[in-house]
């Protein structure tokens, strides 16, 4: 059997009494969106910050590519190529949409400056910068300022700059929340284009249940830190133990 992409063993974080991750597994193969969901408290977003090695469990092991990163670093693991999405974007108002994705290009395995900066002065990092946005619908807006895009278009160029650094897991914490339908349209489609397109493994944390039913091939539910359930979309929102949890009736 094939070694999965990411293994996850036994993960467990409290933050005091509060225990947020309770002997978790989790295992995601190459090519995979494996789609995390569960009622808010869960655990979802503590999960996402330990695989990305934002916050180190207490217990349990993360390895990459069979390569063992539980107490690695964040620039560690952004090296081995995790790169991940936040619920809020992390953007800087004043840059324009081109200048972020130079400076994800900076941080690209095989192209790394020293100097941010000097990202400016390098052509294969514009290039690079302009044909991932291109891709994710950012050819046009280039030269906006981070300022004037909507929610949506935020969103969206998080993504964007996660797939600048060329990653080998990408991670999306809740990139449909707060979109308009056509946003949530838009944004779907760009992640099944990237599934497509690219191959790599996504673990997705999401409240719409359309879009992880459209973009998961595996679903894992998340209750009160612990998993209940792991399988196909129409196995788990059949299961009880998630339709009484998480799911109710609909």
């Amino acid at each position: 059997m094939a070694e999965p992409m990411l293994a996850i063993h036994g993960l467990r974080k409290a933050f005091g009494a509060l225990v947020v991750t309770d002997d978790v597994d989790l295992h995601v193969d190459g090519g995979v969106l494996h789609a995390v969901i569960g009622p808010n408290g869960a655990g979802k977003t503590t999960l996402l910050a330990q695989i990305a090695g934002e916050v180190h469990p207490d217990a349990g092991t993360i390895a990459l590519r069979g390569r063992d990163v539980t107490s690695a670093t964040v620039d560690a693991r952004a090296r081995l190529g995790i790169a991940r999405t936040f619920q809020v974007p992390q953007l800087v108002d004043d840059f324009t949409v081109e200048e972020h994705a130079m400076f994800a290009a900076a941080a690209r395995p095989g192209l790394r400056r020293g100097v941010a900066f000097a990202a400016f002065r390098d052509a294969r990092l514009r290039e690079t910068a302009q044909t991932a946005l291109a891709g994710a619908g950012f050819d046009g807006s280039a030269v906006r300022r981070v300022a004037s895009l909507s929610h949506g278009e935020r969103k969206q160029l998080e993504i964007a700059l996660a797939l600048v650094t060329a990653p080998s897991l990408l991670l999306l914490d809740e990139p449909l929340a707060g979109l308009g339908r056509t946003e949530s349209r838009t944004t779907i489609a760009l992640l099944q284009q990237v599934k497509a397109d690219l191959g790599i493994p996504i673990v997705l944390v999401e409240h719409d249940m359309d879009a992880v039913a459209q973009l998961a091939d595996v679903v894992t539910v998340l209750v009160g830190g612990h998993v209940i359930a792991s399988g196909a979309f129409d196995a788990i929102r059949s299961d009880p133990r998630v339709r009484a949890a998480y799911l109710g009736d609909t």
